[in-house]
């Protein structure tokens, strides 16, 4: 009978770590997707500023389009990589195609200047760090300056995060808090 007691208490004890540990584990995930996340709200406000000052109509001199400034050929690159087809440039969909770029770009650790370089000058523009040097002028006319940019895009970043720990994050981490 006691060893039938100790083999009870034992089982339990094993299954109820087992469930612990399992619930560390899927909460250390979470924390992580709530890390990512906060990271591309973030580049997502400071884009939407930097941009267009949030204006999801506005066109730039470059013909690209809405509150990221996207031109049209990466629009439809991004459609289909991200929804499979070719959706249109309404508010909705520019927030949700520019988090799925932003989150792949964090997830592959891509740091904050290099997001910002990459949203002006393209992906190519990391390599030997050429972003540093890309000032001219494009086929539009339009000038560019894409240290500037980056160093705007970078000290925007900093603001809005202050910004947003003080009020946005705080507001998720206090319905976290009443989650658990």
């Amino acid at each position: 009978m006691v060893i039938i007691v100790l083999l009870f208490l034992f089982m339990r004890v094993s299954t109820s770590d087992f469930f612990n540990f399992r619930a560390f584990e899927e909460s250390k995930k979470f924390a992580e997707e709530l890390k990512i996340n906060s990271i591309v709200y973030r580049l997502m406000a400071t884009l939407g500023e930097v941009e267009s000052g949030h204006n999801y109509y506005a066109v730039g001199g470059s013909n690209e389009t809405g509150k990221f400034q996207i031109q049209k050929n990466t629009w439809k690159r991004y459609s289909m990589k991200y929804f499979k087809r070719i959706v249109p440039n309404t508010p909705e969909y520019q927030e949700l195609l520019t988090y799925n770029v932003l989150y792949d770009y964090v997830l592959n650790g891509y740091a904050i200047d290099q997001i910002g370089a990459i949203w002006n000058a393209g992906e190519g523009s990391l390599k030997n760090d050429a972003w540093k040097t890309k000032i001219g002028v494009n086929k539009f006319g339009i000038s560019y300056n894409t240290p500037a940019y980056v160093n705007k895009f970078v000290n925007t970043y900093q603001k809005v995060s202050t910004e947003l720990s003080s009020t946005y994050l705080c507001s998720i981490s206090r319905n976290l808090y009443l989650l658990t």
